[in-house]
Order: structure tokens, then sequence, then C-alpha cells
């Protein structure tokens, strides 16, 4: 054996030390820990990116269940709304079809109120033209002498149809056939 110089000794036939297969397995395992350790610290930070990204998908799927949830709320609400909304629409109608009701009703009323009131007034002036006509026919008479035409036209006038002048006139005439006083 050859003598090193720093004293230790090596071997002739494989040129290597005695101390260098202690060494190199002292890197062997050096080695084997280090990537052991690398192993575990990465396995470790994996495993809490994982509980991270875990931790992140439930929160949002927390906050999407909250939002969906909230829409689904909004959207009942919404309907609540919309149907107090048509229920109020409906009771309006109801309200405008019964207003349209009277409204037909006090316009088929007023109609006939005004067709009475016309033929009121048609049967009035009829009696007054029937009147008057007498009242002519009795100044023609009296006109011609004939006292007794003039008397019978006269009886056949109702005062009550004549008026102004024309009520001042028949007075008149009744004096001349002797029937007033």
């Amino acid at each position: 054996m050859l003598k090193r110089r720093d004293g230790g000794e090596t071997d002739p036939h494989t040129g290597d030390r005695a101390g260098t297969k202690y060494s190199v397995s002292i890197y062997i395992i050096i080695f084997v820990v280090v990537v052991l350790v690398l192993i575990f610290t990465s396995y470790f930070v994996q495993q809490r990116k994982n509980s991270q990204a875990i931790s992140d998908l439930t929160e949002q799927h927390d906050q999407f269940s909250i939002q969906a949830l909230q829409n689904i709320e909004d959207l009942q609400n919404r309907n609540l709304a919309l149907t107090e909304e048509l229920e109020q629409k409906d009771a309006e109608i109801e309200a405008l079809e019964e207003n349209v009701k009277n409204v037909r009703a006090n316009w088929a009323e007023a109609v006939k109120t005004l067709e009475d009131g016309y033929k009121t007034e048609y049967n009035e002036l009829e009696a007054q033209k029937r009147a008057l006509e007498q009242l002519l026919n009795a100044e023609i008479a009296y006109s011609s002498g004939d006292e007794d035409g003039m008397k019978l036209s006269l009886e056949e006038i109702d005062p009550a149809n004549l008026d102004g002048a024309y009520a001042e006139h028949y007075e008149w005439l009744m004096k001349k056939a002797g029937l007033g006083e």
C-alpha cells in the first residue's frame, strides 16, 4: 500500500483510497436525504397549493351558490311583484268595464230623457200649433161675421197653449164672442 501525503493509504489495485468508500457513502446518503427532503418539500408545497385551490374553489362555489340563491330570491320577488301588478291591473280593468257599463246605462238614460223631452216639446208645439190654427179660424170667422164659427173655434182652444200676444188676442176674441168676462 502506498502512502498519501495526507497520511491516508491508497489501495494499489483500485487506486481508491480506503476512506473514499466511506465518503461516497456519506455523499450518497446526503444526496438521498436531500432528494427526500426535496420530495417531501415538493409534496407539502403541492398539498398546500391543492388545499388553497380547493379552498378557493369552495369559496367560489359558495359565492356562486349564494349569488344563485339571491338571483332565485330576486326572481321570486319579481314574480310576486308582477303577480300583484297583474291582479291590480285586472281589478282596474274590471273597474273600467263597470264604469263603461255605467256610462252606457247613463248614456241610454240620458238619450231616453232627451227623447222624452223632445217628444214632450213636440207635443206642446203641436198643441200650440192647433191652438193657433183655431185662433186663426176664430179670427177669420170674426172677420167674416160668423159668430157661431168663431165661438166654436174659440171653445176648441186650450188657453194654456197660448202665450204672450196670442193669449191677449184670445182673450179679446173671447170678449167679442161674449164668452169671456
